[in-house]
């Protein structure tokens, strides 16, 4: 599967500025447009841009604020806290 691979690599970024390897779409497959290119990208990231990169991979976010739904995206492409 290529976010568990994606993920996976991802796990493995050191520096706000490496590129990640970008997420698919959980139902269609396809690229995810407005993913982030770096982890730098998700601190400043639009509320309406991450709200719709969460909805493509499937990620329920009801309730969250940004900071949270920041916290789910991290967590669920794999970057580790210092990245």
């Amino acid at each position: 599967n290529h976010n568990n691979a994606a993920r996976v690599q991802n796990t493995y970024l050191r520096s706000q500025n490496e590129n990640l390897v970008p997420f698919i779409n959980a139902t269609t497959g396809a690229a995810i447009p407005t993913f982030p290119h770096t982890s730098f990208e998700i601190e400043r990231i639009a509320r309406r841009q991450l709200d719709s990169v969460l909805q493509q991979l499937g990620i329920p976010t009801e309730g969250a604020n940004i900071a949270e739904k920041k916290r789910l995206l991290r967590a669920h492409i794999g970057l580790p806290e210092v990245a």
